[in-house]
């Protein structure tokens, strides 16, 4: 599905994934490491928030969750449906913006632990936001526990 089909259906809340093939910098081969570690399809996950007619991404990235135009971001997977999103999850979601993001909290996750609880990673970020029963998650747990609820996957290029 390209984006331009996709936008206007794109709601707040619905959960947006990433993989990442490159192999060009130390970014690309970090990205990588955590696709093999996770035997995962999925190497990052956030959350669609819908605003004055834009379409945004809530995202734990280094330096800092921050709030960042989809459109920017490439081909991504795009589940629907996977959030109510209520005025509470919105304030809670936009309160994360800013925190400190912690690689050392994105490897501790996926030995289901945390390490440094007052920073974000991508997962733990969504899945706070969503009100799962811990945060220690890995964007592949994030994108089985949508599927698992047979919530429809598309794949959105830019």
């Amino acid at each position: 599905m390209r984006y331009e089909a996709a936008r206007d259906k794109i709601k707040s809340g619905d959960l947006l994934a990433w993989s990442h093939r490159g192999w060009r910098s130390w970014y690309d081969i970090k990205i990588q490491l955590v696709r093999f570690f996770t035997q995962s399809e999925y190497s990052h996950v956030g959350t669609a928030w819908v605003v004055g007619g834009r379409v945004l991404v809530i995202e734990a990235v280094t330096p800092k969750v921050r709030i960042y135009p989809l459109s920017k971001l490439g081909t991504f997977y795009w589940v629907p449906d996977f959030n109510t999103w209520t005025k509470e999850k919105e304030e809670l979601a936009l309160g994360y913006v800013g925190t400190d993001y912690s690689q050392i909290e994105a490897i501790a996750a996926f030995f289901g632990r945390t390490v440094e609880p007052l920073k974000m990673q991508c997962a733990k970020l969504v899945a706070t936001i969503i009100g799962m029963e811990h945060t220690n998650h890995t964007p592949s747990e994030i994108m089985d526990y949508a599927l698992s609820a047979d919530l429809i996957l598309h794949k959105v290029e830019q």
